[in-house]
């Protein structure tokens, strides 16, 4: 499966964004234009003092701020168990966004507060290619690689990520898209989508939209054409044309040009026998060619080739 952003990473952001049930971000921030800057913070409740209307709260960069709190900061909780500051408990995960005073008082408009132990029972996270969009009714499907359908919805509060920044809504997303997904579960049933990280293209999926796939060293190159020898010790010629897209590790390769002789590569290509046209070419470093190719490739639908992450990066 692809690496746009870090399986870890992707359930980190969506606990956030369930326990504290707020749309911006979970990263202590201040903004500083304007006579009353605002702020965004997240951290940890020390301390609750409820009769000077503020709580101390240990920031995740590690300092310490106490925020003031009025009738017009606005409480919110997954749950929606969290109506005030006397809600509020020591351990607690927060977040709290308003404006810096001009007396450098941290006044709080909206403060999201939970456990992520609570929330955690309630993550659900697929992984797939999305089948179908409806963008009326803020709804996609997602389909596993067991084939199952999994619907989701999306909210105001969803985050789209994808590695070139194409994807920032539910308009964005397209059939054949390969994505992670973390949605939190509602006792009705439905999944509201926390957050969705995709391949902007499914075609620079290894695997995805491909007839064949290679995996070997390139022993020629020619105008458009290079011969690949494989594992099995065949050798195949791929053609390539403008809507081959090549990956490497820290994008060495950017083309055609960039190939060379005794590099080693995985190619993804449609067609069969004599006729290979690369849809995605991932290379790796040029290394000897091995007399006895002794691992596998073959149609796509088959036994997964032995890429590595040196051969394959990440991809989005």
């Amino acid at each position: 499966m692809f690496q746009i952003i870090r399986s870890r990473s992707v359930y980190v952001m969506a606990l956030g964004a369930a326990v504290l049930g707020l749309g911006f971000p979970t990263t202590a921030h201040a903004q500083t234009a304007g006579p009353e800057s605002r702020f965004h913070v997240a951290g940890e409740i020390a301390a609750v003092d409820t009769g000077g209307s503020s709580f101390e709260l240990n920031t995740v960069r590690g300092g310490s701020l106490t925020i003031a709190t009025d009738q017009d900061t606005h409480f919110r909780s997954v749950d929606g168990s969290l109506q005030s500051l006397d809600d509020l408990a020591p351990g607690m995960k927060a977040l709290a966004a308003g404006t810096i005073l001009s007396d450098g008082t941290y006044l709080a408009r909206q403060v999201g507060a939970g456990s992520p132990e609570t929330v955690k029972r309630r993550l659900v996270r697929k992984r797939g290619e999305i089948s179908s969009i409806v963008p009326g009714q803020s709804t996609f499907e997602l389909q596993s690689a067991e084939g199952e359908l999994t619907q989701f919805h999306v909210t105001e509060r969803t985050r789209f990520f994808s590695r070139d920044q194409s994807v920032s809504n539910i308009h964005d997303l397209k059939k054949g898209m390969q994505a992670r997904v973390v949605a939190l579960a509602h006792e009705d049933g439905t999944l509201e989508t926390l957050v969705v990280a995709v391949a902007p293209e499914a075609a620079n999926h290894p695997g995805t939209g491909v007839d064949v796939r290679i995996a070997g060293h390139v022993v020629d190159l020619g105008d458009q054409s290079l011969v690949v020898k494989t594992f099995e010790g065949e050798q195949l010629t791929v053609t390539v044309n403008d809507k081959t897209v090549y990956r490497s590790a820290q994008n060495r390769i950017q083309g055609f040009g960039d190939l060379r002789t005794g590099m080693l590569v995985a190619v993804g290509a449609k067609g069969n026998g004599d006729q290979l046209t690369a849809v995605w070419i991932a290379g790796g470093r040029v290394r000897p060619i091995p007399e006895d190719q002794g691992r596998r490739s073959g149609p796509a639908g088959g036994t997964e080739l032995p890429m590595g992450p040196s051969l394959v990066p990440p991809i989005g």
